[in-house]
Formats: structure tokens, sequence, C-alpha cells
């Protein structure tokens, strides 16, 4: 298995487990769900797609940024961010797990969280608190 698949694979599998849990809660989740056009006016897939949380009527995206060894995930968060403030009808959640991820490209993530499109930038363990304590125990 190629470098790059083994990637798309780690990277599918960690939404699964994302979605998981939001489901375990109660949620409705929709994988890669198409939220318009990108600021490059191509399809904007969203990784998930959450309803049913009272908290967040027109609903929540969910991306999740998996990276396991050096490559290049984080030199796409500032594109990730942008159309999340410029394109997004709806706030969103960033999940960075793996343990690959430059500290700097981290920092710089948490940086741009404004409470209103991006809301979060969350770990793995973070997430599922967050589930747990924001999302559920609120509703």
């Amino acid at each position: 298995m190629s470098s790059g698949s083994r990637a798309n694979l780690s990277g599918k599998t960690a939404e699964h487990i994302l979605a998981c849990i939001l489901k375990h809660h109660g949620f409705v989740v929709k994988p890669q769900y198409i939220a318009g056009r990108s600021i490059y006016d191509c399809e904007l897939k969203i990784d998930l797609f959450v309803e049913g949380i009272p908290a967040f009527p027109k609903g929540l995206a969910v991306e999740s940024k998996w990276q396991d060894v050096k490559g290049s995930v984080d030199e796409k968060l500032p594109y990730l961010v942008t159309n999340i403030k410029s394109i997004y009808p709806f706030p969103a959640v960033i999940v960075i797990h793996g343990g690959g991820t430059r500290p700097g490209a981290i920092r710089w993530l948490k940086s741009q969280v404004d409470q209103d499109k991006l809301i979060a930038v969350l770990s793995l363990e973070e997430f599922v608190s967050w589930v747990t304590r924001k999302l559920t125990l609120a509703a």
C-alpha cells in the first residue's frame, strides 16, 4: 500500500471514529456533506455535518485532520480556515489528531478560533470531552 493510500485510510478511519462518537450521543451525522463552492470555485465537502444539536440549529461542521507522520496536512490548514470563515453557512470545529502535525501549525490554527465560524480546535481526547460536556449535557 502506498503512503498516500495509507494516509487516506487513516483519515477515513479517524472520520469514522468521530462520527461514531457523535452518533453515540444521538446526533445525526452526514459524512462528506456538500456545503457549496470553495474559495477555488470547486465543490466543497465537509468531513462531517452534524444535525440535532440545540446550540447549533443550522448544524455544525466537524473537520477531521489526521496526520501521524510528517506530511502536508498542516500546509492545507490555511485553505480550510479560509473556507470555514468565508464559505461555510454554519460554525465548524476542527479535530487535529495523529500526533504528526507541527506544533507551530496547531498554535496558528488555534489562534484562528473566532467563536463564530471556527468555534474550536480540539484533539481527539478534547473532542470526546467537548461532545459530552458541551453538546450533550447542554441539550
